[in-house]
């Protein structure tokens, strides 16, 4: 695996995936601890940059209801905060907890475990995500439907591709367009999309077919009309958006707050978002002035006070919002 593996690996944890699929990207993380690197192995400190998980471990994922999945020998369990083994490493793969379970793989099969290990619900889907709002994304036989925390299929699996339920509504795919089910699995925004993104405060980006970006509301209809060439999700309470080549952020109203002057443009977290001007990252407050100048090769967005960045020999560090390390990159 390459230089950024552990971090991939965390990341695609917490799109609460349990096989090779990985399609939902986007998704909170509970803050608190942050996973380093140092002299090959995996640990966790603090918003301080405190070690508090010496680091022992091949991969750790996100800290999750008090528990961090933990892989050593190529197995998969948990931790606990301390770095005290607290499920067996005894998984080909798991995911993050979610409402008392975790999605985890054997031999090829995905099920969910609950917090002492045991199978809540037995290994039988080809993947399984985590659950969010009382349903958890399961594949069958190469389609997409939602389970239940009983064991039970609560929305059969028909689609290719869907993403987790946000705001009561899920993103699903037919004939290869998107719309949104509801948790009654009744497809409440019609199929009519060429790309649909969750909603979040209240807005969803989807992509019309002259392939630009708009917003929808709730019930349907468009909030803000599709005029961006691209467009990202809401988060307090402003949306990256692409105008002509460069990108911009701009209000629920559809109005441009911070004008298109960026190369790219990330969702804001903590009140900064990443930016990249002349091929560096940075981060931007909600001001539309750089907080944290453009130094890096690549900017994630903050979480718990701390920002993970990548310098150029490929090394991935932790800063603070005013961009001072709080933990020296490491490979």
């Amino acid at each position: 695996m390459g230089q950024r593996a552990w971090i991939a690996v965390a990341v695609a944890l917490l799109a609460g995936g349990c096989s090779t699929d990985r399609t939902v990207p986007e998704v909170e993380r509970e803050a608190g601890l942050f996973p380093v690197r140092s002299g090959g192995l995996v640990g966790m400190i603090d918003e301080t940059g405190a070690l508090v998980i010496e680091p022992k471990y091949e991969y750790l994922g996100e800290e999750s209801e008090g528990l961090i999945p933990a892989r050593t020998n190529d197995r998969w369990g948990f931790v606990d905060h301390r770095g005290e083994l607290v499920i067996r490493p005894e998984f080909d793969e798991v995911g993050p907890f979610g409402e008392g379970l975790a999605p985890a793989a054997v031999d090829g099969l995905a099920g969910y475990i609950d917090h002492d290990g045991q199978w809540v619900v037995e290994p039988r889907f080809d993947a399984a995500r985590r659950f969010r709002e009382g349903l958890a994304a399961v594949r069958v036989d190469g389609l997409w439907g939602f389970l239940s925390p009983d064991g039970e299929i609560a929305v059969e699996p028909a689609y290719p591709f869907t993403r987790d339920f946000e705001g009561g509504r899920a993103v699903v795919q037919v004939d290869e367009r998107s719309g949104y089910i509801d948790t009654s699995g009744e497809l409440v925004i019609p199929a009519e999309y060429r790309s649909a993104l969750p909603f979040s405060e209240g807005l969803a980006a989807v992509q019309v077919e002259d392939e630009t970006w708009g917003f929808l509301a709730e019930d349907g209809s468009f909030g803000i009309p599709p005029r961006f060439f691209w467009a990202g999700r809401f988060s307090e309470g402003l949306a990256a958006v692409r105008i002509g080549a460069r990108w911009g952020y701009v209000n629920a109203q559809g109005e441009v707050l911070i004008e298109p002057q960026f190369e790219r443009a990330e969702p804001f977290a903590g009140g900064l978002a990443p930016v990249r001007v002349d091929g560096l990252w940075g981060y931007l407050d909600r001001a539309g002035g750089l907080s944290v100048e453009p130094r890096f090769a690549q900017a994630e967005p903050f979480v718990g006070g701390l920002g993970l960045v990548q310098v150029e020999d490929g090394s991935w560090g932790w800063i603070d919002s005013h961009g001072r390390w709080v933990w020296e990159p490491t490979q």
